[in-house]
Protein backbone atom coordinates (compact mmCIF):
# COMPACT_ATOMS: atom_id res chain seq x y z
CA UNK A 1 0.00 0.00 0.00
CA UNK A 2 1.48 3.44 -0.85
CA UNK A 3 0.98 5.92 1.72
CA UNK A 4 1.32 9.73 0.98
CA UNK A 5 0.45 13.36 1.93
CA UNK A 6 -2.10 15.16 0.21
CA UNK A 7 -2.83 18.53 -0.51
CA UNK A 8 -5.69 20.88 0.08
CA UNK A 9 -6.29 24.90 -0.09
CA UNK A 10 -4.83 25.93 3.16
CA UNK A 11 -6.50 28.73 5.29
CA UNK A 12 -4.08 30.70 7.91
CA UNK A 13 -5.91 33.76 9.37
CA UNK A 14 -2.69 35.87 10.33
CA UNK A 15 -2.02 39.19 11.08
CA UNK A 16 -0.12 41.82 8.64
CA UNK A 17 3.24 43.97 9.00
CA UNK A 18 3.94 46.49 6.24
CA UNK A 19 7.54 47.03 6.20
CA UNK A 20 8.98 49.44 3.84
CA UNK A 21 9.56 48.24 0.12
CA UNK A 22 11.70 46.41 -1.17
CA UNK A 23 15.67 47.93 -1.89
CA UNK A 24 18.03 46.26 -4.79
CA UNK A 25 19.71 44.82 -0.91
CA UNK A 26 17.06 43.93 1.54
CA UNK A 27 16.93 41.93 4.46
CA UNK A 28 14.33 38.39 3.62
CA UNK A 29 14.79 36.30 6.61
CA UNK A 30 15.77 36.48 10.06
CA UNK A 31 15.60 34.65 12.75
CA UNK A 32 14.84 35.92 16.57
CA UNK A 33 14.99 33.25 18.60
CA UNK A 34 17.61 30.24 17.19
CA UNK A 35 17.87 26.98 19.74
CA UNK A 36 18.63 24.09 16.56
CA UNK A 37 18.15 25.70 13.61
CA UNK A 38 21.56 27.33 12.48
CA UNK A 39 25.26 26.75 14.58
CA UNK A 40 27.32 29.98 13.52
CA UNK A 41 31.20 30.00 13.43
CA UNK A 42 31.52 29.63 16.93
CA UNK A 43 29.25 26.75 17.70
CA UNK A 44 26.16 28.60 19.27
CA UNK A 45 22.91 29.09 18.10
CA UNK A 46 22.93 33.18 17.67
CA UNK A 47 19.83 34.79 16.08
CA UNK A 48 20.38 35.64 12.33
CA UNK A 49 19.82 37.80 9.43
CA UNK A 50 19.81 36.72 5.73
CA UNK A 51 20.69 39.44 3.40
CA UNK A 52 19.64 38.73 -0.41
CA UNK A 53 21.20 41.19 -3.59
CA UNK A 54 18.14 41.03 -5.63
CA UNK A 55 19.85 42.82 -8.59
CA UNK A 56 21.73 41.54 -11.87
CA UNK A 57 24.92 42.86 -10.49
CA UNK A 58 27.34 42.46 -7.75
CA UNK A 59 27.18 45.60 -4.47
CA UNK A 60 29.47 46.14 -2.05
CA UNK A 61 28.52 46.03 1.05
CA UNK A 62 30.65 48.48 2.71
CA UNK A 63 28.96 51.58 4.30
CA UNK A 64 25.86 49.73 4.28
CA UNK A 65 24.20 49.12 7.99
CA UNK A 66 22.35 46.58 10.07
CA UNK A 67 20.53 48.09 13.03
CA UNK A 68 17.62 47.15 16.20
CA UNK A 69 17.10 51.12 16.58
CA UNK A 70 15.64 53.50 14.82
CA UNK A 71 17.28 56.16 16.60
CA UNK A 72 20.73 54.73 15.52
CA UNK A 73 20.73 53.57 11.82
CA UNK A 74 24.22 53.21 11.82
CA UNK A 75 24.47 50.74 14.93
CA UNK A 76 26.63 48.00 13.02
CA UNK A 77 28.31 48.58 9.56
CA UNK A 78 29.15 46.04 7.00
CA UNK A 79 33.18 45.78 6.18
CA UNK A 80 33.69 46.00 2.62
CA UNK A 81 31.97 42.36 1.60
CA UNK A 82 31.08 42.05 -2.46
CA UNK A 83 27.80 40.29 -2.77
CA UNK A 84 27.24 38.50 -6.09
CA UNK A 85 23.73 38.96 -7.71
CA UNK A 86 21.18 36.88 -7.12
CA UNK A 87 23.28 35.27 -3.89
CA UNK A 88 22.34 35.72 0.21
CA UNK A 89 24.53 36.56 2.97
CA UNK A 90 24.57 35.79 6.70
CA UNK A 91 25.23 37.60 9.13
CA UNK A 92 24.89 36.44 12.95
CA UNK A 93 23.00 39.10 15.23
CA UNK A 94 24.86 37.56 18.37
CA UNK A 95 26.51 40.78 19.73
CA UNK A 96 29.92 39.40 19.07
CA UNK A 97 31.00 42.23 16.78
CA UNK A 98 32.97 40.55 14.10
CA UNK A 99 33.28 42.59 11.17
CA UNK A 100 36.51 40.75 9.21
CA UNK A 101 35.85 40.57 5.22
CA UNK A 102 35.74 37.23 4.44
CA UNK A 103 34.96 35.93 8.09
CA UNK A 104 31.52 35.01 9.68
CA UNK A 105 29.96 38.79 10.12
CA UNK A 106 28.16 39.86 13.63
CA UNK A 107 26.78 42.64 15.00
CA UNK A 108 26.27 43.64 18.20
CA UNK A 109 23.27 43.67 18.87
CA UNK A 110 21.05 40.67 19.58
CA UNK A 111 17.23 40.56 18.31
CA UNK A 112 14.50 40.06 20.91
CA UNK A 113 12.30 37.33 20.64
CA UNK A 114 9.28 39.94 21.99
CA UNK A 115 9.86 42.02 18.99
CA UNK A 116 11.85 44.78 18.08
CA UNK A 117 12.92 47.74 15.62
CA UNK A 118 15.33 45.90 12.64
CA UNK A 119 16.28 47.34 9.19
CA UNK A 120 18.90 47.50 6.50
CA UNK A 121 20.28 50.83 5.92
CA UNK A 122 22.20 52.03 2.86
CA UNK A 123 25.25 54.40 2.47
CA UNK A 124 23.32 57.39 2.37
CA UNK A 125 21.55 56.56 5.45
CA UNK A 126 18.30 55.96 3.42
CA UNK A 127 16.28 53.35 4.73
CA UNK A 128 16.62 49.64 2.43
CA UNK A 129 14.17 47.47 4.58
CA UNK A 130 13.05 48.08 7.82
CA UNK A 131 10.28 46.52 10.09
CA UNK A 132 8.92 49.07 11.75
CA UNK A 133 7.94 50.08 14.76
CA UNK A 134 8.32 46.36 14.94
CA UNK A 135 8.28 42.79 14.03
CA UNK A 136 5.79 40.78 16.03
CA UNK A 137 6.52 38.31 18.92
CA UNK A 138 8.57 35.06 17.53
CA UNK A 139 8.51 31.44 18.68
CA UNK A 140 12.03 28.81 19.08
CA UNK A 141 13.19 28.08 15.69
CA UNK A 142 10.39 30.04 13.49
CA UNK A 143 11.65 32.42 11.35
CA UNK A 144 10.48 35.46 9.47
CA UNK A 145 10.79 37.72 6.91
CA UNK A 146 9.43 38.15 3.08
CA UNK A 147 7.39 34.90 0.83
CA UNK A 148 7.89 34.62 -2.08
CA UNK A 149 5.41 34.36 -5.00
CA UNK A 150 5.70 32.65 -8.15
CA UNK A 151 5.03 34.91 -11.45
CA UNK A 152 4.75 34.51 -14.96
CA UNK A 153 3.88 36.75 -17.88
CA UNK A 154 2.96 36.18 -21.41
CA UNK A 155 5.14 39.91 -23.09
CA UNK A 156 4.71 39.33 -26.77
CA UNK A 157 1.33 37.07 -28.04
CA UNK A 158 0.08 36.49 -31.33
CA UNK A 159 -2.07 38.88 -32.18
CA UNK A 160 0.45 41.68 -30.76
CA UNK A 161 1.05 44.74 -33.06
CA UNK A 162 4.33 45.42 -34.61
CA UNK A 163 5.64 46.65 -37.69
CA UNK A 164 7.17 45.07 -40.49
CA UNK A 165 9.32 46.33 -43.72
CA UNK A 166 10.05 43.84 -46.78
CA UNK A 167 13.66 45.26 -46.69
CA UNK A 168 14.91 46.27 -50.55
CA UNK A 169 18.46 47.17 -49.95
CA UNK A 170 20.94 47.24 -47.35
CA UNK A 171 21.10 50.58 -46.18
CA UNK A 172 19.80 49.19 -42.51
CA UNK A 173 22.35 46.88 -41.41
CA UNK A 174 21.46 46.01 -38.00
CA UNK A 175 20.29 48.93 -36.69
CA UNK A 176 16.68 48.02 -36.82
CA UNK A 177 17.13 44.78 -34.32
CA UNK A 178 17.99 47.76 -31.28
CA UNK A 179 15.35 49.10 -28.97
CA UNK A 180 16.06 52.64 -29.70
CA UNK A 181 15.18 52.25 -33.43
CA UNK A 182 12.23 54.55 -34.92
CA UNK A 183 9.76 51.86 -36.68
CA UNK A 184 7.72 55.05 -37.53
CA UNK A 185 7.79 54.61 -41.49
CA UNK A 186 7.47 50.94 -41.24
CA UNK A 187 3.94 49.01 -42.24
CA UNK A 188 1.88 48.12 -38.94
CA UNK A 189 1.55 44.95 -38.12
CA UNK A 190 -0.05 42.19 -36.28
CA UNK A 191 2.15 39.42 -35.13
CA UNK A 192 1.51 36.47 -37.35
CA UNK A 193 2.96 37.56 -40.62
CA UNK A 194 3.10 35.33 -43.60
CA UNK A 195 0.96 33.97 -46.81
CA UNK A 196 0.27 30.85 -47.74
CA UNK A 197 -2.67 28.82 -49.13
CA UNK A 198 -2.61 26.20 -46.27
CA UNK A 199 -5.31 26.47 -44.25
CA UNK A 200 -3.30 25.73 -41.02
CA UNK A 201 -1.63 28.93 -42.00
CA UNK A 202 -4.65 31.04 -42.54
CA UNK A 203 -5.99 30.19 -39.08
CA UNK A 204 -2.29 31.78 -38.09
CA UNK A 205 -1.52 34.91 -40.76
CA UNK A 206 -3.00 37.56 -38.94
CA UNK A 207 -0.83 40.45 -41.39
CA UNK A 208 -0.21 38.44 -44.90
CA UNK A 209 2.91 40.23 -46.53
CA UNK A 210 2.41 38.38 -50.09
CA UNK A 211 1.93 41.30 -52.04
CA UNK A 212 5.03 43.14 -50.67
CA UNK A 213 7.73 39.89 -50.17
CA UNK A 214 7.06 37.08 -52.59
CA UNK A 215 9.17 37.32 -55.69
CA UNK A 216 10.87 40.15 -54.42
CA UNK A 217 12.92 39.59 -51.29
CA UNK A 218 13.14 36.10 -49.07
CA UNK A 219 13.70 38.18 -45.91
CA UNK A 220 10.95 40.19 -43.86
CA UNK A 221 11.89 42.51 -41.16
CA UNK A 222 9.26 42.27 -37.70
CA UNK A 223 9.52 44.42 -35.11
CA UNK A 224 7.44 43.62 -31.45
CA UNK A 225 7.69 46.45 -28.93
CA UNK A 226 6.73 44.97 -25.20
CA UNK A 227 6.72 46.37 -22.07
CA UNK A 228 8.90 44.86 -18.93
CA UNK A 229 7.64 45.86 -15.53
CA UNK A 230 8.73 43.63 -13.04
CA UNK A 231 11.20 44.79 -10.65
CA UNK A 232 12.54 41.00 -9.96
CA UNK A 233 14.23 39.65 -13.17
CA UNK A 234 12.89 36.50 -14.33
CA UNK A 235 13.88 33.37 -13.41
CA UNK A 236 13.25 31.98 -17.07
CA UNK A 237 12.42 34.10 -20.19
CA UNK A 238 11.33 31.76 -22.90
CA UNK A 239 10.83 32.68 -26.77
CA UNK A 240 8.23 30.39 -28.85
CA UNK A 241 8.42 30.78 -32.10
CA UNK A 242 5.96 29.15 -35.31
CA UNK A 243 8.29 29.77 -38.55
CA UNK A 244 8.44 28.64 -42.36
CA UNK A 245 11.31 28.41 -43.19
CA UNK A 246 13.84 30.00 -40.57
CA UNK A 247 14.33 32.85 -38.76
CA UNK A 248 16.67 34.78 -36.75
CA UNK A 249 15.71 36.85 -33.31
CA UNK A 250 17.49 39.79 -31.69
CA UNK A 251 16.53 40.86 -28.29
CA UNK A 252 17.04 44.99 -27.71
CA UNK A 253 19.82 44.41 -30.36
CA UNK A 254 21.77 41.39 -28.88
CA UNK A 255 21.56 37.65 -30.76
CA UNK A 256 18.71 35.89 -29.42
CA UNK A 257 18.13 32.17 -31.52
CA UNK A 258 18.14 31.50 -34.95
CA UNK A 259 16.63 28.55 -36.73
CA UNK A 260 17.37 27.30 -40.31
CA UNK A 261 19.31 30.78 -40.79
CA UNK A 262 22.98 32.32 -42.19
CA UNK A 263 25.26 32.62 -39.34
CA UNK A 264 25.63 36.24 -40.15
CA UNK A 265 22.10 37.25 -42.16
CA UNK A 266 22.14 39.78 -44.76
CA UNK A 267 19.32 41.51 -46.26
CA UNK A 268 18.20 39.47 -48.08
CA UNK A 269 18.89 36.40 -46.79
CA UNK A 270 16.60 32.98 -47.12
CA UNK A 271 16.42 30.04 -45.04
CA UNK A 272 19.21 27.27 -45.06
CA UNK A 273 16.72 24.39 -44.75
CA UNK A 274 12.97 24.02 -45.60
CA UNK A 275 10.66 23.41 -42.96
CA UNK A 276 7.65 21.30 -43.63
CA UNK A 277 4.66 22.81 -42.43
CA UNK A 278 3.70 20.15 -40.03
CA UNK A 279 6.72 21.46 -37.83
CA UNK A 280 6.18 24.94 -38.97
CA UNK A 281 2.56 25.73 -37.35
CA UNK A 282 3.83 24.06 -34.00
CA UNK A 283 5.98 26.38 -31.53
CA UNK A 284 9.67 25.43 -31.37
CA UNK A 285 10.59 27.28 -28.10
CA UNK A 286 14.29 28.28 -26.91
CA UNK A 287 15.72 29.72 -23.66
CA UNK A 288 16.95 33.35 -23.37
CA UNK A 289 17.22 33.17 -20.11
CA UNK A 290 21.44 33.93 -20.52
CA UNK A 291 19.88 37.52 -21.82
CA UNK A 292 17.58 38.18 -19.15
CA UNK A 293 19.71 41.04 -18.00
CA UNK A 294 18.96 42.76 -21.25
CA UNK A 295 15.91 43.67 -19.99
CA UNK A 296 15.30 47.13 -19.18
CA UNK A 297 12.08 48.59 -17.07
CA UNK A 298 9.76 50.11 -19.58
CA UNK A 299 10.05 49.76 -23.33
CA UNK A 300 11.75 46.94 -24.74
CA UNK A 301 11.92 44.95 -28.31
CA UNK A 302 12.10 41.96 -29.75
CA UNK A 303 13.19 42.18 -33.53
CA UNK A 304 12.50 38.73 -36.09
CA UNK A 305 14.19 38.29 -39.43
CA UNK A 306 11.92 36.01 -40.74
CA UNK A 307 13.42 33.77 -43.85
CA UNK A 308 11.62 32.10 -46.62
CA UNK A 309 13.09 29.20 -48.41
CA UNK A 310 12.93 31.21 -51.09
CA UNK A 311 11.92 34.54 -52.32
CA UNK A 312 9.60 32.73 -54.87
CA UNK A 313 8.28 30.46 -52.20
CA UNK A 314 5.15 30.06 -52.34
CA UNK A 315 4.48 29.63 -48.43
CA UNK A 316 5.60 31.78 -45.27
CA UNK A 317 5.37 32.38 -41.73
CA UNK A 318 6.55 34.18 -38.83
CA UNK A 319 4.97 34.24 -35.63
CA UNK A 320 6.57 34.93 -31.90
CA UNK A 321 5.71 34.67 -28.37
CA UNK A 322 7.86 35.68 -25.80
CA UNK A 323 7.10 34.85 -22.01
CA UNK A 324 8.74 34.95 -18.51
CA UNK A 325 8.42 33.49 -15.23
CA UNK A 326 10.18 33.48 -11.69
CA UNK A 327 9.80 33.85 -8.36
CA UNK A 328 9.89 37.54 -6.44
CA UNK A 329 10.16 38.20 -3.06
CA UNK A 330 6.34 40.19 -1.29
CA UNK A 331 6.32 43.12 0.60
CA UNK A 332 4.41 41.85 4.07
CA UNK A 333 6.22 40.09 7.16
CA UNK A 334 5.26 36.01 7.00
CA UNK A 335 6.64 33.53 10.17
CA UNK A 336 8.25 30.37 7.93
CA UNK A 337 8.00 27.14 9.95
CA UNK A 338 10.37 25.66 6.99
CA UNK A 339 13.20 28.20 7.75
CA UNK A 340 15.54 28.85 4.85
CA UNK A 341 18.75 30.63 5.40
CA UNK A 342 21.06 31.84 2.96
CA UNK A 343 18.45 30.45 0.11
CA UNK A 344 14.86 31.26 -1.44
CA UNK A 345 12.12 31.71 1.14
CA UNK A 346 8.87 29.84 0.57
CA UNK A 347 5.16 31.16 1.12
CA UNK A 348 5.10 31.25 5.00
CA UNK A 349 2.55 32.21 7.01
CA UNK A 350 0.83 36.02 8.27
CA UNK A 351 0.01 34.50 11.48
CA UNK A 352 1.13 31.58 13.38
CA UNK A 353 -1.36 29.47 14.48
CA UNK A 354 -0.04 26.03 16.27
CA UNK A 355 3.29 24.31 15.01
CA UNK A 356 3.03 21.03 13.62
CA UNK A 357 6.42 19.08 12.52
CA UNK A 358 7.31 15.06 13.04
CA UNK A 359 4.56 13.71 10.93
CA UNK A 360 5.17 10.09 11.29
CA UNK A 361 2.96 6.67 10.47
CA UNK A 362 3.34 2.88 11.57
CA UNK A 363 4.08 0.17 10.05
CA UNK A 364 5.07 1.39 6.87
CA UNK A 365 3.63 -0.57 4.55
CA UNK A 366 0.89 -2.29 6.17
CA UNK A 367 -0.98 -4.94 5.75
CA UNK A 368 -4.62 -5.46 4.64
CA UNK A 369 -5.50 -6.34 7.94
CA UNK A 370 -3.36 -3.90 9.91
CA UNK A 371 -4.15 -0.50 11.47
CA UNK A 372 -2.58 2.42 10.33
CA UNK A 373 -1.10 4.69 13.32
CA UNK A 374 -0.24 8.32 12.32
CA UNK A 375 1.26 10.62 14.54
CA UNK A 376 2.07 14.11 14.17
CA UNK A 377 4.07 16.61 16.75
CA UNK A 378 2.11 20.20 18.12
CA UNK A 379 3.59 23.03 19.93
CA UNK A 380 1.40 26.06 20.41
CA UNK A 381 2.78 29.31 19.50
CA UNK A 382 0.60 32.11 20.74
CA UNK A 383 -2.31 30.07 21.98
CA UNK A 384 -3.49 26.87 23.89
CA UNK A 385 -3.72 24.11 20.90
CA UNK A 386 -7.63 22.98 21.26
CA UNK A 387 -7.83 20.73 18.42
CA UNK A 388 -5.81 18.62 15.77
CA UNK A 389 -7.39 16.86 12.84
CA UNK A 390 -6.58 13.98 10.94
CA UNK A 391 -7.64 14.99 7.08
CA UNK A 392 -7.65 11.23 5.55
CA UNK A 393 -8.58 9.50 2.03
CA UNK A 394 -8.32 5.99 0.71
CA UNK A 395 -7.40 6.72 -3.33
CA UNK A 396 -9.48 9.61 -4.41
CA UNK A 397 -12.78 8.65 -2.21
CA UNK A 398 -14.02 11.04 0.24
CA UNK A 399 -12.20 12.92 2.91
CA UNK A 400 -12.70 11.45 6.05
CA UNK A 401 -11.84 13.47 9.50
CA UNK A 402 -10.17 11.81 12.73
CA UNK A 403 -9.22 13.58 15.89
CA UNK A 404 -6.08 13.66 16.71
CA UNK A 405 -5.33 12.54 20.44
CA UNK A 406 -2.20 12.92 22.69
CA UNK A 407 -3.31 9.88 25.33
CA UNK A 408 -1.11 7.84 25.16
CA UNK A 409 -3.94 5.29 23.87
CA UNK A 410 -3.53 6.30 20.16
CA UNK A 411 -0.06 5.33 19.05
CA UNK A 412 1.12 8.04 20.26
CA UNK A 413 3.20 7.26 22.67
CA UNK A 414 3.38 9.06 26.43
CA UNK A 415 0.28 10.88 27.45
CA UNK A 416 0.96 14.60 27.38
CA UNK A 417 4.28 14.66 25.54
CA UNK A 418 2.85 16.84 22.61
CA UNK A 419 2.51 13.77 19.87
CA UNK A 420 -0.52 12.94 19.05
CA UNK A 421 -1.80 10.22 17.39
CA UNK A 422 -4.94 8.19 15.57
CA UNK A 423 -6.00 5.18 14.64
CA UNK A 424 -6.92 4.31 10.72
CA UNK A 425 -8.66 0.55 11.28
CA UNK A 426 -8.41 -2.04 8.65
CA UNK A 427 -10.93 -2.61 6.59
CA UNK A 428 -10.43 0.87 5.37
CA UNK A 429 -8.19 0.08 2.59
CA UNK A 430 -7.29 -3.41 0.63
CA UNK A 431 -3.76 -4.40 -0.46
CA UNK A 432 -2.67 -1.97 -3.40
CA UNK A 433 -4.54 0.96 -2.21
CA UNK A 434 -3.29 4.73 -1.53
CA UNK A 435 -3.82 5.92 1.43
CA UNK A 436 -3.44 10.08 1.80
CA UNK A 437 -3.10 12.66 4.76
CA UNK A 438 -2.39 15.84 6.19
CA UNK A 439 -3.32 17.93 9.28
CA UNK A 440 -4.88 20.52 10.36
CA UNK A 441 -5.11 22.01 14.02
CA UNK A 442 -6.27 25.43 15.55
CA UNK A 443 -5.48 27.49 18.82
CA UNK A 444 -7.82 29.28 21.22
CA UNK A 445 -7.60 32.20 19.31
CA UNK A 446 -8.81 30.95 16.59
CA UNK A 447 -5.57 30.45 14.58
CA UNK A 448 -5.25 27.77 11.99
CA UNK A 449 -2.13 25.63 10.65
CA UNK A 450 -2.06 22.96 8.53
CA UNK A 451 0.77 20.31 7.39
CA UNK A 452 2.66 19.35 5.18
CA UNK A 453 3.55 22.90 4.10
CA UNK A 454 4.09 23.84 0.30
CA UNK A 455 6.60 26.23 1.04
CA UNK A 456 8.39 25.83 -2.71
CA UNK A 457 6.56 28.67 -4.89
CA UNK A 458 7.54 26.52 -8.34
CA UNK A 459 7.61 23.07 -7.19
CA UNK A 460 5.75 21.12 -5.18
CA UNK A 461 3.68 18.14 -5.26
CA UNK A 462 0.78 20.22 -4.67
Amino acid sequence: MKLSSFSTACCLLLGLLSPAAFAQVQITEFMASNTRTLADDYGDYSDWIEIYNDSQTPVNLYGWHLTDSAGNLSKWQFPSTNLPPKSYLMVFASNRNRRTPGAALHTNFELKASGEYLALVRPDGSIATQFSPEYPPQMPDVSFGFGTQAFSQTAITTGAVGRVKIPLDASLGRTWTSNDFDHASWAVATNGIGFGTNSGYAALIQSDVRAAMQHINGSAFLRLPFSYTNTTPPEQLTLRMKFDDGFAAWLNGAPAAAANAPVDPEWDSTATAFRPPASAMQFAEYDLTSLSGLLVTGANTLAIQGLNLTASDNSFLALAELAWNGVAYQSEGRYFVVRTPGSLNGTGAKDLGPILTFAGHFPNTPAANQSLIITCKVAQAFAPVTNLTLNWRVMFGVTNRTTLLDDGLHGDGTAGDGVYGAVIAPGNYTAGQMVRWHFTAADSLGRASRWPLFENPTETAE
